[in-house]
């Protein structure tokens, strides 16, 4: 992947630390902030 989306490494730490969940992962994958292969990155489940 050339380059992330603007709040990636953000959301990657969130996710990590237990600050935000799949679903609102997935929230942020429906409204354009983060791509369904940046979902994948940090959940290492596929965005459905």
């Amino acid at each position: 992947m050339a380059a992330y989306s603007k709040r990636f490494e953000e959301l990657k730490r969130r996710y990590g630390r237990g600050g935000c969940t799949k679903e609102q992962l997935a929230r942020f994958v429906r409204f354009g902030v983060l791509t369904a292969e940046e979902y994948k990155e940090i959940t290492g489940e596929k965005y459905e």
